[in-house]
C-alpha cells in the first residue's frame, strides 16, 4: 500500500492532490499501469473533501497522467496520449512566442540537438535530412512561398528525429510549433539564404564536426534574428 503522508491543510487542495501522485510517480512509488487508491480512499488519506480529489483526477486525466476506466479504477497511463494537453506550451505562450527568451532557447537547443543527432544518426537519418532538405531547395527555387516554413519545420523535425531520444523531440516539436508563425514570415523574405544555412548545417552534421556545426548553426541563427527584427518591425 502507497503511503500518501499525512492529511493535509486545505491550501489549493486540488493541486496538494496533483503534487502527490507527481512526487509518487519521480519516487518510483508510482509506476506506469499502477492504480490508484480510489476517490474514497485518497480522500481518506489526504484529509480532503472528495470533490477536490475528484478535480484533481479530471485535471491528471487532461494531462494525460492518467486513466479512468468505467468500473474498474484509475490507472497511472501507461504513456502519454498526444492528444493530451500539454502545461509547457501554455508556459511558453504565456511567456511571449517572440521573446528573447524562447529565441535564446531556440540557439541553444538547436545546437545541442544537432550536435546529439550527428552523434546518433544512422544513413537512414542522413538521407531523410537531405530529402527534406532538398524538398525545401525546390520549393524555393519554384517560388513556392507558401510551403517555405512547413519545408523549414520538416528539414529540423528530420534532424531532431536522427536524436533517437524522445524527450528532444518533445521539447523540439514545441518551440518549433511556438516559433513557427515568425519562421513562416522570415523564410520568405530571405528564402535562397535560409536554404544555404541549411546547406551548410547538413554539411556539418555529415561530417560530425561539432565545431562546424556551431558555426553553422551560429550564422544561420544571427541572420535568422535580424530578418525576424525586420519583420517585426513592419
Amino acid at each position: 500500500m502507497i503511503d500518501f503522508g499525512e492529511p493535509v491543510n486545505k491550501e489549493s487542495v486540488v493541486n496538494i492532490v496533483v503534487n502527490k501522485i507527481k512526487e509518487k510517480l519521480l519516487t518510483g512509488e508510482l509506476k506506469p499501469g499502477d492504480r490508484l487508491p480510489s476517490e474514497i480512499e485518497l480522500s481518506e488519506k489526504l484529509g480532503i473533501g472528495r470533490p477536490s480529489v475528484r478535480e484533481a483526477i479530471k485535471m491528471l486525466k487532461a494531462l494525460g497522467v492518467v486513466t479512468v476506466k468505467h468500473g474498474d479504477g484509475t490507472y497511472i497511463s501507461e504513456s502519454i496520449n498526444e492528444n493530451a494537453v500539454d502545461p509547457l506550451i501554455f508556459s511558453l505562450i504565456f511567456q511571449k512566442g517572440e521573446s528573447e527568451n524562447l529565441l535564446e532557447l531556440r540557439h541553444l537547443f538547436e545546437v545541442g540537438y544537432t550536435k546529439l543527432a550527428a552523434k546518433k544518426m544512422t544513413e537512414s537519418d542522413i538521407n531523410n535530412i537531405e530529402e527534406a532538405l532538398k524538398k525545401h531547395e525546390e520549393a524555393v527555387k519554384k517560388g513556392r512561398l507558401d510551403e517555405l516554413g512547413d519545408r523549414e519545420i520538416e528539414f529540423h523535425l528530420a534532424i531532431l528525429k536522427a536524436t533517437k531520444n524522445s524527450l528532444v523531440l518533445k521539447v523540439g516539436h514545441i518551440i518549433l510549433e511556438l516559433l513557427k508563425p515568425s519562421i513562416e514570415k522570415t523564410t520568405k523574405i530571405y528564402a535562397q539564404r535560409a536554404v544555404e544555412d541549411h546547406r551548410r548545417i547538413f554539411e556539418a552534421i555529415k561530417k560530425k564536426d561539432p565545431l562546424e556545426i556551431e558555426e553553422a548553426i551560429e550564422k544561420s541563427y544571427e541572420v535568422w534574428k535580424e530578418k525576424l527584427k525586420e519583420v517585426y518591425k513592419k
